[in-house]
């Protein structure tokens, strides 16, 4: 288990196609796979949040680690009192390699 923290395998996002889609992103585990996949390499985000003072800070924290300029798509959508799943899955189809 330690070296899983200290050495981790490399991760291929390559093989997971274009777009990450990150819900409950401006904090904890959301928050860190945002920020490690932009370590990676993924140059494409869909970042779901409730708050739009965090999303915002954390599309600057991923453009700050960044190996290139992202795509950084923010949604602010609070699934608790959500109802548009079409729309939402309209919107995800119209990615292309999503």
């Amino acid at each position: 288990m330690i070296q899983m923290i200290f050495d981790p395998a490399p991760f291929d996002i390559s093989k997971y196609g274009e777009w990450a889609l990150v819900t409950g992103c401006t904090d904890g585990i959301g928050k860190e796979y945002c920020l490690q996949m932009a370590d990676q390499g993924c140059s494409k985000f869909i970042l779901i949040g409730r708050n739009a003072t965090k999303l915002d800070n954390l599309e600057e924290e991923i453009r700050k680690r960044s190996k290139e300029s992202p795509t950084i798509e923010k949604k602010i959508i609070d699934f608790a009192n959500f109802n548009d799943y079409d729309g939402l899955q309209n919107y995800l189809q119209d990615k292309s390699n999503f």
